[in-house]
């Protein structure tokens, strides 16, 4: 697991990817990789960090995995992401990604491993981002999700 965070917008990274794979190639990936997947994409809320850090639990009833969270800044921050793996169980929550930023403006966090979401063991998946001395800054997330 990882987060890779930058000042780059997006578009750049997704540019640099598309050159370095024949267009081919991708859409034959994407094809073999999602042919009997259930991808969705979860809601999170814009969140105005000037008025309180971000705080999201997912209420998913079925099993999933993630496939990656997108954090897009309207500025430069430098603030901590934490992403939990809420197990139900007291004291016993997975911290699954912790980082700080330093004046970043984007951040991606990609599962390298198969993290499953199972709520029907009080399973879920908690996004906190902290907004400590932020100005009026809103944070944009994406939640990309695999059904298991």
């Amino acid at each position: 697991m990882s987060i890779t965070a930058t000042n780059k917008p997006v578009s750049e990274h997704l540019r640099r990817a598309s050159r370095e794979y024949d267009s081919k190639e991708l859409t034959a990936l994407a094809i073999t990789s999602y042919a009997d997947v259930e991808v969705e994409d979860i809601e999170v809320a814009d969140t105005n960090l000037a008025l309180g850090a971000l705080s999201f639990t997912t209420t998913e009833t079925e099993r999933f995995k993630i496939s990656y969270i997108n954090f897009n800044f309207s500025s430069a921050v430098s603030q901590t992401i934490t992403i939990t793996k809420i197990t139900g169980i007291a004291n016993k929550d997975e911290v699954l990604e912790k980082q700080t930023l330093s004046s970043n403006t984007t951040a991606r966090f990609v599962s390298v491993t198969n993290i499953i979401i199972d709520p029907a063991k009080n399973e879920q998946l908690k996004i906190e981002v902290s907004n400590t001395g932020t100005p009026a800054i809103t944070l944009y997330t994406t939640l990309k999700i695999e059904k298991v």
